[in-house]
């Protein structure tokens, strides 16, 4: 009778202890899919529930792991798009005032016919440019992952000035610029 009493209290005792370990798992997981996904599982013993929690702490390193690789790939994405937009934009704002200049000086119509489709040609890819930055302003970022960082002012000046430098004189402007003063002097030719 008394070993049959201290059979049951040793079983008592497994099933408790198999218990807490199954509440302890529970607690973890819930931590983990709730609100912290950096909180660790705990591992102990080596029985099935602690083959569980070590299932359990794999499959959320994996999960961490495929979130980072994610964001790496996103913002790869967003990095190459609003470079390539970028790129792209500024020679085609230059080919653009060129093709302009060209159609009032064109000889023929048939050279003119060329010129627009030419042009028509760079809309078309000028279009597709913006569309892809404002895709990515759009989907690519969000507020939190905007990142502000120094830019070179004298080189954002020039690139500004290189787009609209031709459009400028197409519209009887004479622009002068004196990069030691900074300074952008012009007036209306005509």
């Amino acid at each position: 009778f008394i070993s049959f009493f201290v059979f049951v209290f040793v079983m008592l005792l497994h099933i408790r202890k198999i218990i807490n370990r199954i509440k302890r798992l529970q607690s973890d997981v819930a931590v983990v899919s709730y609100s912290d996904m950096n909180h660790q599982i705990t591992i102990d013993g080596n029985n099935d529930v602690a083959k569980l929690a070590a299932n359990v702490e794999t499959m959320r390193i994996a999960i961490l792991d495929n979130l980072r690789k994610e964001k790496e790939a996103r913002d790869a994405n967003t990095e190459l798009i609003t470079s390539l937009s970028h790129d792209i934009r500024t020679p085609l704002t230059v080919i653009l005032g060129y093709l302009e200049m060209m159609k009032d000086k064109a000889a023929s119509d048939e050279m003119r016919e060329y010129i627009s489709v030419t042009e028509q040609t760079a809309m078309r890819l000028k279009l597709l440019s913006d569309d892809m930055f404002k895709y990515i302003l759009a989907f690519g970022n969000t507020a939190a992952e905007v990142n502000l960082g120094e830019y070179n002012a004298d080189t954002l000046l020039g690139q500004m000035l290189a787009e609209h430098l031709l459009l400028l004189g197409e519209s009887g402007y004479d622009v002068e610029v004196n990069r030691e003063e900074l300074k952008l002097t012009g007036s209306k030719v005509g």
